[in-house]
């Protein structure tokens, strides 16, 4: 991870300038599909002690993009993400903590379809430049604990996301 200062305070997200995007196997592993959602709404606090630091996002999960509409309307159907029910996808930290050789890790709960686990995000990438910061974090996501059991072992189980973040004005 490329960790620069960042000072202290709370920052919301600009939706503008972040991004989901993600990817899973397909036909039994043999195809990579990769997609995207678009954030709503975010909030960082930056604390003078790290482990004290929060992250909190919400997604759009009807915004899913893979390229293939027809793919994208069974994906935000009552069948896999259910967005009629639940429009959102949420992550709040619980904690964030170095991991060693400038890396950190970003613990918390993640709600898909009304169904909240732990997940934990390896923060890859931190960053300031000329008053502008950037965070990148990547995790790998088992889709069936949160009920998402449809296509299993067609479609993978598992959906690896990349998370950018560049946070806007000062709350």
């Amino acid at each position: 991870m490329t960790q620069q200062t960042i000072a202290p305070g709370r920052y919301r997200i600009d939706p503008r300038t972040a991004s989901v995007r993600f990817t899973i196997k397909e036909f039994f592993g043999l195809n990579t599909v990769r997609g995207t959602l678009a954030v709503r709404e975010g909030e960082i606090t930056v604390a003078e002690d790290p482990a004290r630091s929060a992250v909190h996002v919400a997604v759009d999960a009807a915004s899913l993009t893979t390229g293939r509409p027809r793919r994208d309307r069974d994906v935000i159907s009552r069948r896999f993400l259910d967005v009629a029910r639940c429009p959102e996808l949420t992550f709040a930290s619980r904690t964030i903590a170095p991991t060693g050789a400038g890396s950190a890790a970003m613990a918390g709960i993640m709600t898909v379809r009304g169904v909240a686990q732990e997940v934990r995000f390896e923060v890859t990438e931190s960053r300031s430049s000329g008053g502008e910061w950037r965070l990148v974090a990547r995790a790998r996501i088992d889709r069936t604990a949160f009920g998402v059991r449809a296509a299993v072992p067609f479609v993978d189980r598992f959906v690896d996301v990349e998370v950018e973040i560049t946070p806007g004005v000062t709350l």
